[in-house]
């Protein structure tokens, strides 16, 4: 038996336990259902219920106050053992010790005393309480959820009352390459802190600081990266018109923007996205967008163009991400999303430009080159089921200076499709945690047609990616999954000299969460 073929069934074992271990794990959690505490609140001498009553659980936010019949109900509850507290003004607390099961509905009804009001004991307890809102309101929780395609924390700035908001997400991967000329990959591949401030109800500044690869030097061929993503001011003005200035993501897909852990399949993010597109693209410039028609979004941008003497085949090289910006060129940026029916989201996105050489506010170069990216996508919904395809095309001319450079593309390529499926509703609909079985084929060829020279089979590739993704909680995700990667070249799967890197199998795992 050969190494290779050791190492493959090597990592065949892993994923399958990998796979049992989780299952497990959701097994476990499948148990925790929410419940519920109900119950009366009455007056002990009278009997009569008292509306307007407070019931809350101790030391947690949950709570509820009694309707004009004394009645209560707190949804939500984890299991466990609480200590629920009822109050009324002129009365003394009751406190009672419950317990909550899986999915169980509690009745506890409590019965409080009337008493002599201590104004001074009242007086300080609203003290509290006005500290513990101001805390609140300082720093809030609020809901993640995208505002016009961003991902979820870094929209929370959008949902938050005026003031300071902080989110952010961080991944933490680990790739295991199924070839001994490949040593295997462990990453803290990002971290990533938002920082908003919301100035009043129309203007506000966001911002994404990008910490890579733990930040630290010794580490070889991958550098450590400490950058800032984007940092923009919006004047949100209508829902048909808002503007967007600074540095920003780009509208050149849903992912570029939309990119977060807990939001795409997978340990990696498509290689479609990351080498042809390129996710995460951002530029400096302004951005219009809106909402034309219930379901019927756009964004239109002007943005700097690209460097043309970072790049050797395609684009991604060639972002200049907000430092000592070239702005010689320009470029635009356009961007249509339509829901056409519920669940059923369809897309496309147009980036038209020009590059030349040099950083900004040196002295001109020679180079100059224009360059085009069209994108088309649909993403598809339906209960537990999740499906998503997208196609690229891009093309790129020059003149003299910029096309006598061997290897760079005139025109590329790439698409992928993708299905998910979450299994936990099949077993409890009411569940927060998803398990989902997913699989991803893509194609894409970095240099379908070159400028000068010939193209490079081994940029004409292929990936299949067979996984699961496990939520324990809707901001946290636990990954794994097996890539089967190929290309057209001759070469054997390999690293180094007379070998295709992009032939070699491997297997990933990874952690992320969003907040």
């Amino acid at each position: 038996m050969n190494e290779k073929m050791k190492r493959s069934i090597l990592k065949t074992f892993a994923l399958i336990f990998t796979t049992l271990t989780l299952f497990n794990f959701s097994g476990l959690l499948f148990a925790q259902q929410f419940g519920e505490i109900k119950g009366t609140v009455y007056d002990l001498e009278t009997n009569n219920p008292l509306p307007g009553a407070f019931v809350i659980i101790v030391g947690t936010t949950l709570g509820s106050t009694t309707d004009e019949n004394g009645y209560y109900i707190i949804k939500n509850v984890r299991p466990g053992s609480y200590k629920v507290q009822a109050g009324y003004v002129g009365y003394s607390p009751q406190i009672k010790n419950v317990n909550v099961g899986p999915g169980e509905t509690v009745t506890v009804d409590f019965y409080l005393t009337p008493t002599a009001l201590q104004l001074s004991q009242e007086i300080e307890a609203l003290k509290e309480e006005i500290r513990r809102l101001r805390l609140e309101m300082a720093m809030p929780e609020v809901e993640l959820r995208s505002y016009f395609g961003l991902g979820p924390a870094a929209s929370k700035i959008y949902y938050s009352p005026r003031g300071l908001s902080i989110a952010g997400y961080g991944e933490i991967t680990y790739e295991n390459y199924l070839n001994s000329s490949k040593t295997d990959r462990g990453d803290v591949l990002r971290f990533i802190p938002y920082i908003g401030y919301k100035f009043t109800d129309k203007i506000l500044v966001n911002s994404e600081l990008e910490i890579e690869h733990a930040g630290i030097g010794n580490i070889g061929g991958r550098s450590p990266e400490v950058y800032v993503e984007f940092l923009y001011l919006d004047f949100i003005l209508t829902n048909e018109f808002n503007l967007r200035t600074g540095l920003f993501l780009l509208p050149s897909s849903r992912m570029n923007e939309y990119h977060e852990p807990t939001v795409f399949f997978g340990t990696l993010r498509p290689d479609v996205e990351r080498f042809i597109i390129p996710t995460v693209w951002r530029e400096m410039g302004i951005m219009a967008y809106g909402e034309i028609a219930r379901g019927l979004s756009y964004k239109i941008a002007l943005v700097n163009g690209l460097r043309t003497d970072l790049i050797s085949d395609w684009i991604a090289s060639g972002r200049q991400r907000g430092a000592t910006v070239n702005f010689d060129k320009f470029a635009f940026a356009g961007r249509i999303d339509f829901e056409a029916f519920k669940g059923l989201i369809l897309g496309g996105s147009v980036y038209y430009g020009g590059g030349s050489d040099k950083a900004g506010a040196s002295e001109k170069g020679s180079e100059s080159a224009t360059f085009g990216l069209y994108t088309v996508e649909g993403l598809y919904q339906l209960k537990n089921l999740f499906v998503k395809g997208l196609f690229a095309y891009g093309g790129a001319k020059g003149n003299d200076a910029y096309e006598n450079r061997p290897g760079r593309a005139s025109k590329v390529f790439g698409w992928y499709v993708e299905a998910g499926y979450n299994l936990v509703p099949l077993i409890n609909p009411e569940s927060l945690i998803s398990f989902s079985p997913f699989v991803r084929y893509e194609r894409y060829n970095l240099n379908k047609e070159v400028l000068l020279g010939t193209s490079e089979p081994a940029k004409d590739r292929s990936v299949l990616t067979i996984g699961l993704d496990f939520k324990p909680h809707p901001q946290v995700v636990i990954k794994a999954d097996y890539q089967i990667r190929n290309t057209a070249s001759s070469l054997p799967a390999g690293k180094g000299t007379g070998k295709d890197e992009w032939k070699i199998d491997q297997f990933n795992l990874g952690v992320g969460f969003i907040f």
